[in-house]
């Protein structure tokens, strides 16, 4: 990797860590203005630099794409009416750009983050979409079998102790209503990774639990273990 290439890289991560800080503040827009900077930067570089420095920037990119994507996916969530709606689209849009460049990196199935957060994206801005008498839940259940089957074969091949592609699996079988969710889960565990990890998984979880009919009992168990798993419950 070249020097500036390496200088690129490491202003990306201040940027980062800096949207990191502001995310915890609350304070969205600060967030999603360092982001941004670190899209632009990474950009602005991608033209000019070798094959390999390229592959490293578009990884970067593909990341960053996908904290803009949650960045505003937690402020809609917290938002209401129009609002909520147009957050929500535009973090659905900030994966959907993401999953772009992760489909296209030589590194293949090294990640699925945007793969899948863009689908719960969809189904926290549509939750009707997950009802299978719904006429849009034909085109959603297609995705999210696909993307099923990419998780399952990098957990057949070099994601087989990744605690965040059991994660990603867990959740795509969810929203397909799959009891096998429950199977992903316990998969999970018998990787022990620590508390963190179920967080995360919990707060995309939730979410879909609330937007979701009552009735939804196996999401409602999973949500329910995951908290205790991650130690927010007794």
């Amino acid at each position: 990797m070249s020097d500036a290439i390496g200088d690129v890289l490491d202003e990306v991560l201040t940027l980062k860590a800096s949207a990191k800080s502001a995310r915890l503040d609350g304070d969205w827009q600060g967030a999603l203005e360092d982001l941004d900077t670190a899209v632009s930067l990474i950009q602005g570089h991608l033209a000019d630099a070798a094959p390999l420095d390229a592959e490293k920037l578009r990884a970067e990119l593909a990341d960053a794409l996908g904290s803009v994507g949650g960045i505003y996916r937690r402020w809609g969530l917290l938002s209401g009416g129009s609002k909520r709606k147009d957050l929500l689209s535009r973090s659905v849009t900030a994966y959907d750009a993401g999953y772009q460049l992760e489909a296209n990196l030589h590194m293949g199935g090294a990640v699925s983050y945007n793969l899948v957060n863009r689908l719960v994206g969809r189904a926290l801005l549509d939750p009707d979409s997950l009802n299978p008498e719904d006429p849009r839940h034909e085109e959603l259940l297609v995705e999210l079998q696909q993307a099923e089957r990419v998780v399952t074969d990098q957990i057949s091949g070099p994601r087989q102790r990744d605690p965040w592609a059991f994660c990603d699996l867990c959740t795509l079988k969810l929203l397909l209503g799959d009891d096998e969710a429950i199977t992903a889960l316990h998969a999970l565990k018998r990787l022990r990774p620590p508390s963190f990890v179920y967080s995360s998984l919990l707060s995309t979880l939730e979410p879909i639990a609330s937007a979701v009919d009552d009735h939804h009992l196996l999401l409602a168990r999973i949500v329910s273990e995951v908290a205790a798993l991650a130690g927010l419950t007794d």
